[in-house]
């Protein structure tokens, strides 16, 4: 197991680096009832990609913008400012 995560993002895309995150979360083997929330998640891109290899999973993303197609990816959703 991970003692510790590093990502860089010096020269690499977005896709590449959501791939670094979905790795490292997946070699942790988290169970099924796992809950997870995404401070800061934007359009709530991370959580919709893992959501497709994990839907047994509890998401939760927070953002202070308030777009309407994060209430309709199957996650729950708040905004803060």
């Amino acid at each position: 197991m991970r003692t510790h995560a590093s990502l860089k993002s010096a020269g690499a895309s977005s896709d590449d680096i959501l791939k670094d995150i979905l790795t490292m979360m997946f070699e942790l083997n988290l169970s099924d009832n796992t809950k997870m929330i995404d401070i800061g998640c934007g359009q709530g891109e991370l959580l919709s990609r893992i959501q497709e290899q994990k839907p047994s999973w509890h998401f939760t993303g927070c953002d202070y913008t308030n777009f309407k197609q994060k209430q309709d990816r199957g996650f729950d959703f708040f905004q803060y400012d």
